[in-house]
């Protein structure tokens, strides 16, 4: 009987404290209202068919700007576009082909004199590893790193065009238990039983923060401005692409925890548009505030070696 009281207690318990919970977490997070206009101006999103990715280009499009929506699927990207309206136009792009990367940074570059705000939204979290692309990579670093390294600097010619440009990279949390060895060998080497397409994920996370400082240090002289944005954990169907016994803890936390789709995208959008970051570059931002970054990131030296390594594997010269 004792034993049932118990069992009763901690129950109960658990039930208020995860009520308590919810609601700190809700009146917690960061919102963004900033009213800015984007009348004028020329964005691209990619990853913005389904999740956070939609609702950041809906608040876009509210804006004003002329928003060019990246996606492999052209029939969902034009059920979303008709569905936002405005002046939305759809680029045809795969982001485990970088032929396709290429094709599309030079088709946007004989369209658009001038590229203002590049978000590089899309990621993924596979339900295995050691799927690899037609490039020869493993498809998680390749989607969620080499691409966006690689389409960031082949727009580099119509970002510099700008006023003022600049480029959200969004990433996670989960990039402070990534690891990183030599990406010319993690990119392409068959990953064992142990490493899971989690750890992957985070592995390419860790990579991404990383560079995007070096970009921007690279690219400051040309008034380009350079951050990474965690939106916060989110209930979308990210979460259900691993199928690990860690990928459904985490979905399971996230939808019982994490924010809305609407809410997450305000964190990107605030990156993205704020008066207030004008001239702010090379940070992690989490809720609409700058965030704790992970302290390997701050090592120049294996972030230099990083960004070189990188442009070798893309066959691009370093700058």
């Amino acid at each position: 009987m004792l034993g049932l009281s118990i069992l009763y207690v901690l129950l109960w318990g658990s039930v208020v404290y995860g009520i308590v919970l919810k609601i700190y977490l809700e009146k917690s997070r960061g919102k963004f209202t900033g009213k800015e206009r984007l009348d004028g101006k020329v964005v691209l999103i990619t990853g913005a068919t389904q999740g956070i990715g939609v609702e950041v280009a809906r608040d876009l499009i509210r804006r004003g700007c002329r928003l060019w929506i990246a996606c492999r699927d052209l029939k969902r990207g034009q059920e979303v576009a008709q569905d936002l309206g405005g002046d939305c136009k759809l680029l045809r792009m795969d982001l485990c082909s970088l032929t396709s990367v290429r094709r599309a940074a030079r088709h946007l570059i004989e369209k658009e004199p001038r590229l203002d705000i590049l978000i590089n939204n899309a990621a993924v979290i596979p339900a295995r590893t050691n799927i690899f692309t037609e490039d020869g990579f493993e498809a998680t670093y390749q989607t969620n790193y080499l691409s966006v390294v690689y389409l960031t600097l082949l727009l580099f010619e119509i970002l510099r065009k700008s006023p003022s440009a600049r480029v959200v990279n969004v990433s996670s949390n989960l990039h402070h238990v990534g690891f990183l060895g030599c990406i010319s060998e993690d990119a392409t080497r068959e990953h064992s039983w142990f490493e899971s397409p989690l750890q992957m994920y985070s592995n390419s996370k860790f990579a991404l923060n990383m560079v995007t400082k070096e970009l921007a240090k690279l690219f400051q002289p040309e008034n380009i401005h350079v951050n990474t944005v965690h939106p916060g954990a989110t209930k979308t169907k990210i979460t259900l692409q691993g199928t690990t016994s860690m990928a459904l803890f985490f979905h399971f936390v996230y939808h019982l925890f994490g924010k809305s789709p609407e809410e997450a995208a305000q964190a990107i959008t605030y990156v993205a548009v704020s008066k207030d970051l004008e001239g702010v570059t090379g940070k992690y931002f989490v809720d609409c505030g700058v965030g704790w970054d992970n302290w390997r990131v701050n090592d120049p030296d294996r972030r230099r070696k990083l960004f070189e390594d990188t442009c070798r594997l893309l066959d691009l010269p370093s700058p």
